[in-house]
């Protein structure tokens, strides 16, 4: 059985993203770029360490500009580029509230950066 069949087993059917490279990596760029409203497009966990350490370090292709090298540490900013492959293009003119963030242990008061953490 397939990891894809144990999770299709489980209720959880799996579908392929697009794993073209370059228009992924455009889309990693629009959702790191601030939206129209000022607010992030997308958010990191402090846990997703790999992430945040490798994404600034990567560097272009020289032949393909558009592209990541391969010779840089890019697993993590790999698995970012497939799965934002998998969502909708950034929105740009969609109207965005910022959510009141919610701490359990401060009896509902909002957490000091505003944002809500799942």
């Amino acid at each position: 059985m397939s990891i894809a069949e144990v999770f299709a087993h489980g209720g959880v059917p799996l579908i392929r993203a697009d794993n073209a490279r370059i228009p992924g990596w455009q889309r990693v760029r629009e959702y790191l770029a601030e939206a129209d409203d000022g607010l992030p497009r997308l958010l990191l966990f402090r846990t997703c360490e790999n992430l945040i350490r490798t994404l600034p370090m990567l560097t272009f292709d020289e032949h393909f500009s558009e592209d990541v090298s391969a010779h840089c540490e890019d697993h993590a900013p790999e698995a970012l580029r497939y799965g934002l492959m998998s969502r909708p293009v950034a929105a740009s003119e969609a109207k965005r509230t910022k959510a009141r963030a919610y701490d359990p242990f401060a009896a509902g008061e909002p957490i000091a950066d505003g944002f809500t953490r799942l």
